[in-house]
């Protein structure tokens, strides 16, 4: 049972409102998507504009995040935050809970086939013998928000690097932020997996573009709301429900096991 949630920075507020909705969900683990705050690099908002609103959630409940571009690569994100990385400089990490295994990445890295990253990532998914896989990372292979114009070289990467590697080994999703709404995209199986962007946590609302639904005909459910995602994996079944601060339920699926 876990949540997937991103892109806080900003409203603190907000931020506090979202965090307590996720708290009483009562999440055995909390994955996190990029832009945490405003700008990383700036270490009182590390304070103010993340911990403090979310004091209640971080005491108890683990937290596993994936940067985005707000950190701008600040030397405090990798001292504040413990992942499962093979060292503490990477911010790339893969861990493996029961049935599931969650893979954290920095998609502003090179993803390109035949990278060093790329080779990594393959290796972790080719070895993984779980039953649903989920890659965590703030860019969007798709998106029918601001950034779905197609041009930004973190998002190319994921549409033609990263989501025929997912693909080939029968990945269940992609998690993503960046645009801050929430949308499910569900490109053809040849392609890629299901691609979500939960980027509700606090950020300032958007809509979609113009620019971005006509690149995106992939898209299955969108909404400018707060949220979160809620998973829970019960056999050979993984239930995703999306909830708004109201508690309404703005999107479902059931995923199910794939087969290594």
């Amino acid at each position: 049972r876990f949540v997937a949630a991103g892109d806080c920075r900003s409203h603190p507020e907000r931020w506090a409102l979202v965090a307590a909705a996720i708290e009483k969900a009562q999440p055995s683990l909390l994955v996190f998507n990029g832009d945490l705050v405003y700008d990383g690099r700036n270490d009182e908002l590390w304070d103010s504009g993340f911990f403090t609103p979310a004091s209640s959630l971080m005491k108890h409940v683990p937290f596993y995040p994936a940067p985005g571009n707000h950190e701008f690569e600040a030397p405090a994100y990798l001292k504040l935050f413990y992942t499962p990385a093979d060292r503490e400089e990477n911010a790339n990490w893969a861990q493996a809970v029961g049935p599931v295994l969650l893979i954290g990445i920095e998609g502003a890295q090179v993803w390109t086939e035949g990278s060093p990253n790329y080779k990594w990532m393959e290796g972790v998914l080719a070895a993984s013998k779980e039953k649903f896989i989920f890659l965590a990372n703030h860019y969007p292979a798709w998106s029918s928000g601001a950034h779905g114009k197609g041009n930004e070289r973190p998002m190319l990467q994921m549409r033609n690097s990263i989501m025929p590697l997912l693909a080939k080994y029968h990945a269940t999703a992609l998690l993503a932020g960046h645009d801050h709404n929430y949308e499910r995209n569900e490109p053809p199986a040849e392609i890629g997996v299901t691609s979500i962007t939960t980027g509700g946590a606090g950020a300032p609302g958007r809509g979609k573009s113009a620019a971005g639904a006509a690149g995106n005909p992939y898209s299955k459910v969108f909404a400018a709301v707060l949220h979160y995602c809620l998973f829970e994996v019960d056999g050979d079944k993984c239930v995703m429900k999306v909830y708004d601060l109201d508690g309404k339920v703005i999107d479902e699926k059931t995923f199910v096991a794939r087969k290594p």
